[in-house]
């Protein structure tokens, strides 16, 4: 089915890209409630008293480039109560993978919506932007502690989403989604799932400046943009005695063999870390 017929079937996507082949949809999922009493002690079910929204449905639809949907997955997710927690734990997380797309969302943790590209996808990425009038800079963590904020040239600190902390739930669950996980690296001598963060950088001399909510002082790096120019950096900060000391960041102009198999953000928490549509 083409793009137009299954927008007209599933409605608006509330996030979409021609370039990265995807609709995303959310539907509100009603419940109907009942009021509840209590004679002699004993708790009863009454009359419905109406219907609540709980919960949502995302559908993740994966598109090729004729504009053919060939894939599609769906699934519900707890809404946050007023507490910010889900409403209920057997929908506090999901995650859904449509070709070589991936979704998860963990509302209780704070975590909304987030698509990861696979890394078959980062690499045609990769060589597109290669053919554009700016540099491109992928920022990855190293086998230690990492950065989990950013900035460009001065700009206010952004979230730097390359260490997920999802690979808890891969662990212990028996319902842990296996095909999820396909073609990528779980990490599993860790809590974490390591992505890729692309950032994109006009030609000439820029300042990127690494930081952590969690640690003291920060890490800086200046870099020579040329057009069509692909630089990743490993970020490692440096501990003595427990403490902080440094930063150690590296710059390559090949992908580090830690990269391979990390796919890259695409959305985090609602906002797009890479070109939405990617243009020359």
């Amino acid at each position: 089915m083409q793009r137009p017929a299954l927008r007209e079937l599933l409605g608006v996507p509330v996030i979409s890209s021609a370039y990265w082949g995807f609709d995303l949809y959310r539907a509100d999922v009603e419940q109907e409630t009942f009021l509840l009493f209590t004679w002699l002690g004993i708790p009863f079910t009454g009359a419905p008293a109406g219907t609540t929204k709980d919960h949502s449905r995302y559908t993740l639809v994966a598109y090729d480039q004729s504009g053919q949907g060939n894939a599609l997955q769906t699934g519900i997710v707890s809404n946050p109560s007023w507490m910010g927690r889900p409403t209920g734990y057997e929908y506090s997380k999901l995650y859904l993978r449509a070709a070589e797309l991936l979704f998860f969302m963990d509302p209780g943790w704070g975590q909304g919506v987030n698509l990861l590209a696979t890394p078959a996808a980062r690499d045609v990425y990769l060589s597109h932007v290669r053919t554009t009038d700016q540099c491109t800079v992928i920022l990855g963590c190293g086998n230690r502690g990492c950065a989990d904020l950013f900035s460009v040239d001065g700009s206010p600190s952004r979230r730097l989403p390359i260490r997920a902390y999802l690979q808890y739930f891969f662990r212990v669950r028996e319902a842990a989604p296996d095909p999820w996980l396909k073609d990528l690296d779980p990490h599993s001598s860790a809590t974490w799932f390591e992505t890729l963060v692309s950032v994109r950088l006009g030609q000439g001399e820029h300042v990127l400046e690494f930081s952590a909510k969690h640690l003291d002082g920060s890490g800086s790096l200046k870099l020579s943009c040329q057009a069509g120019a692909v630089t990743y950096v490993v970020i490692n900060p440096v501990f003595r005695d427990g403490k902080l000391v440094d930063w150690q960041i590296e710059v390559t102009d090949t992908m580090p063999s830690s990269f391979s198999k990390r796919p890259l953000v695409l959305v985090s928490d609602g906002q797009w870390y890479v070109d939405q549509e990617l243009k020359n």
